[in-house]
């Protein structure tokens, strides 16, 4: 992998090329835009965790290209960048669309993507250009793809413009990023205003689906519906893992647990006779479907391995704070989620100290019931955190706490055919659909009488 990278990096912009020099298959010898992104997150991966040198001259020298190429209202010259690297451009317009100079422009596609690997890469690096461009790019794409009142530009969804649900949500990381990353309270607030206000109805349902296209639908399915796609809706998770993490919206784990439980896990492709697909994501026509694409399967993979770092840590009091209910094994404690009549978190600490665990929005609180080695405790809450002072957990003892799973049904209507599928939930998770659908088991018939 280390050679691809020379290989496909190593040209005079330091951009992920296939130029024609290498002997890969397939592929057509062109300038991609929508590489930017995916060039600086390698670049960065490699400089963070190896500090490899090659990665770092690359990624500064792609981060000096596009600082050249950027027009003075943020555009990109892309015909200058094809010059450069003496290549066609890409024919995709979603990747390079212009518009007339200090006009609204959709970069999505192009630097808006990139733009959490721009900050990534000043992280990694402390590269002050790098971080310099972030600064230029993150206030051009404040401008363009955010609004005060939180609502999504109606320019982005207009059918007129050629939009891409995966960029779109990238470009809203890369603004959350760049605001956690230099404490500028503007673009967080921003980003958390949009997810509240603008993302769900408009580019994630509430179960999950998230369409490929935003504005024209360039690849439909047999219903005239967008097709979807996974990574989207793990960029939802990220955002808002993020958000309850790094900028105190704990409410937020509600969403994370939802779409993990109800779209990214039964998504996944269990198939072992078919090795390429066994374990991806993709992307799917039937909107409760599956596919794999690789793509999308690491972008998704990324995701996940943020929400295992997240599901239990260190709390800056100490305590240890069990997030997210899923069974996992951690240097700080073991925990054991099970769904039964009742939801069931047992938890056990590897050192005796104070335990937090949070408790889902939607369980009635009165409803809660905590045991520690098997004997009640009184429930004292902090926020959405049930809290075991540290004199009644031991280390390797169980500390469980109970809660219960209402039921609730919820319709979902496609944009287009007007398509509607009735959702039944326990809790976070989908006991059926109907009519049925390829990732949730089949409603079971009602007992005769």
């Amino acid at each position: 992998m280390h050679d691809n990278l020379r290989a496909l990096g190593d040209n005079v912009a330091g951009l992920l090329t296939n130029d024609g020099r290498t002997a890969l298959p397939g592929g057509t010898a062109q300038v991609n835009p929508h590489n930017f992104r995916e060039s600086m997150l390698a670049y960065s991966a490699m400089v963070r965790l190896r500090r490899d040198e090659l990665a770092l001259r690359l990624g500064r020298r792609l981060v000096e290209t596009t600082r050249r190429m950027l027009e003075p209202d943020g555009q990109m010259a892309y015909a200058r960048l094809a010059g450069l690297m003496k290549l066609p451009l890409s024919t995709d317009p979603s990747m390079v669309q212009c518009s007339p100079p200090g006009e609204w422009f959709d970069a999505t596609g192009t630097t808006g993507r990139a733009l959490e690997g721009f900050v990534c890469f000043h992280e990694a690096s402390g590269d002050a250009a790098a971080r310099d461009l972030a600064e230029t790019l993150a206030k051009v794409h404040l401008r363009h793809v955010v609004r005060p009142d939180g609502r999504i530009p109606p320019a982005l969804l207009d059918r007129k413009n050629i939009g891409h649900n995966h960029s779109y949500l990238g470009t809203l990381r890369g603004l959350l990023r760049y605001g956690l990353c230099t404490g500028r309270r503007e673009f967080v607030d921003s980003v958390a205003k949009t997810y509240r206000h603008g993302l769900f109805g408009a580019v994630v349902s509430y179960s999950g689906w998230t369409p490929h296209d935003l504005g024209r639908s360039r690849f439909p399915n047999e219903h005239g519906d967008p097709v979807g796609e996974h990574a989207s809706c793990a960029d939802v998770v990220q955002l808002a893992l993020w958000l309850a993490m790094q900028a105190g919206q704990t409410d937020l784990l509600d969403d994370v647990e939802r779409l993990l439980r109800a779209r990214i896990l039964p998504s996944q492709i269990v198939n072992p006779t078919h090795p390429r697909q066994h374990g991806g994501w993709g992307a799917y026509g039937h909107p409760f479907g599956r596919g794999c694409i690789l793509d999308v399967f690491a972008a998704v993979l990324s995701v996940l391995t943020e929400v295992h770092r997240a599901a239990v840590a260190r709390s800056a009091d100490g305590a240890v704070s069990v997030n997210l209910h899923f069974s996992i094994q951690t240097p700080l404690a073991s925990v054991e989620a099970v769904r039964g009549a009742r939801g069931c978190t047992r938890v056990r600490l590897a050192d005796t100290g104070t335990l937090r665990i949070r408790v889902p929005g939607w369980s009635p609180r009165t409803s809660v019931r905590v045991r520690t080695a098997g004997h009640p405790l009184a429930v004292v809450w902090d926020g959405s955190y049930v809290v075991v002072p540290a004199s009644k957990v031991r280390a390797g003892e169980p500390t469980e706490v109970e809660y219960e799973l209402p039921e609730r049904t919820t319709v979902e209507t496609m944009p287009v055919s007007r398509r509607q599928f009735r959702l039944e939930w326990r809790g976070d998770e989908v006991t059926a659909c109907d009519p049925e659908a390829p990732i949730y088991p089949a409603k079971k018939p009602a007992a005769k009488v």
